[in-house]
């Protein structure tokens, strides 16, 4: 095999080490910028190359240690080296270059960062086999054994812990989900084979226990709260990971319709309804259209659970309710990664409401999408999110005025 000696310039927009050799861009997995490293060729294309690090020379002054035992098998983290004040600048820069290409005259604001980079994570889901318990090793199905996880919060971190012991190795199960929230609750939900009574008495200080989709113990639910509101978290519908920057994200929806008496505003891709209850105090109407019809359950449980009489949840593809659109002034929409089909862009260019708030997961398809908006819409503001500490992911809030 092919080696070199090279010295990172860069991240790509997927953590990975750039350098350049002849005028050659080589991508380099598990180097930092400023790393001097000894790369082994995996694969050479015509314009560029993939490396592994077979030694680090000199670690650059992006570098930090980290205190996880797994970080080489794992790869969950793959950031977990990099200084967060680097972290930070790495994907305010990343969204800027992505806005860059698009929008000239953008300025992408300072990134809205975590309380802390450990310790953030309210889920996680581990894998077993006869011989351990822990986490899939990146793109494949073997097992990387953990006894913890150093972003996940403490409450998971002791479960795990329980986990292994009550297992010990002997016993192997399909998988198993841990959940908890801001009030402490935990939810347990677990596949495969194993002894159902010794289980629930093990884990009885446990909240909700589910095993093979039947409820054990508990309602089935924990509660979380966000702000000033309440929610109920199951084990299958979809809730924010990060339990210490969500309450920021969702305060700068809050911000951009507190105060502007919107009558009626729209939350597409409404989930578990957490957006479209968090601001029904300031609008007179919101209506949530979601696909998954067990997180349109939950949204309507929370809506009970927090009393609130001015918002309903449909559930449906957002693009076959043109009707529930009708003078709309505000739109919120929270897609998937994949970001919104033409059709739905061409509705929301339909409904041409005051103000559209997009929360997006992925950068890329957020640009291609505002591209297509901007026909009729001014781009306010565009903030990052640090929902993913240590990953190469970001969250990003646009905030779009329609043209006069």
């Amino acid at each position: 095999m092919e080696t070199k000696t090279l010295k990172i310039e860069k991240l790509d927009h997927f953590g990975r080490g750039i350098a350049r050799n002849n005028n050659k861009v080589i991508f380099v997995d598990n180097a930092l910028i400023g790393d001097e490293v000894e790369v082994e060729i995996v694969n050479s294309k015509n314009n560029f190359s993939n490396g592994r690090v077979v030694k680090y020379l000199k670690r650059g002054e992006s570098y930090t240690k980290s205190n996880c035992l797994y970080e080489k098998e794992c790869g969950g983290c793959k950031l977990i080296n990099l200084k967060y004040e680097w972290e930070k600048k790495f994907k305010e820069e990343k969204v800027q270059e992505l806005f860059n290409k698009k929008f000239k005259d953008i300025k992408v604001e300072k990134i809205v960062t975590s309380n802390d980079s450990f310790n953030y994570r309210n889920k996680i889901t581990l894998h077993s086999n006869h011989h351990h318990i822990g986490l899939y090793r990146e793109k494949s199905n073997e097992i990387v054994d953990i006894d913890k996880c150093l972003i996940v919060n403490d409450k998971i971190n002791d479960v795990i812990k329980r986990v292994k012991t009550f297992f010990n190795n002997q016993n192997s199960f399909d998988q198993i989900v841990i959940k908890s929230s801001n009030l402490e609750e935990v939810l347990i939900s677990i596949k495969g084979k194993l002894d159902e009574e010794k289980f629930i008495d093990y884990f009885s200080d446990c909240d909700t226990i589910i095993i093979n989709d039947e409820i054990k113990k508990g309602t089935g639910y924990i509660k979380d709260k966000i702000l000033d509101k309440y929610f109920y978290v199951s084990s299958k519908s979809f809730f924010q990971v990060n339990n210490l920057t969500t309450p920021k994200l969702y305060q700068l929806v809050v911000d951009e319709v507190k105060n502007k008496n919107y009558s009626k505003a729209l939350d597409l891709y409404s989930g578990t309804g957490t957006i479209g209850i968090l601001i029904s105090d300031y609008v007179g109407q919101v209506i949530g259209i979601e696909i998954e019809k067990s997180a349109v359950n939950d949204a309507l449980r929370n809506v009970k659970l927090n009393d609130i009489k001015n918002a309903k949840f449909i559930c449906g593809d957002v693009k076959d309710f043109k009707e529930q659109y009708k003078n709309s002034d505000v739109v919120i929409i929270d897609p998937p990664r994949s970001g919104l089909s033409k059709e739905m862009i061409t509705n929301l260019l339909e409904i041409a409401s005051q103000k559209i708030i997009y929360i997006s997961c992925n950068p890329n398809t957020l640009v291609r999408d505002l591209e297509l908006l901007t026909s009729n819409y001014v781009i306010d503001k565009v903030i990052p999110v640090d929902m993913f500490p240590h990953t190469y992911h970001v969250e990003t809030v646009s905030i779009l005025t329609k043209k006069d």
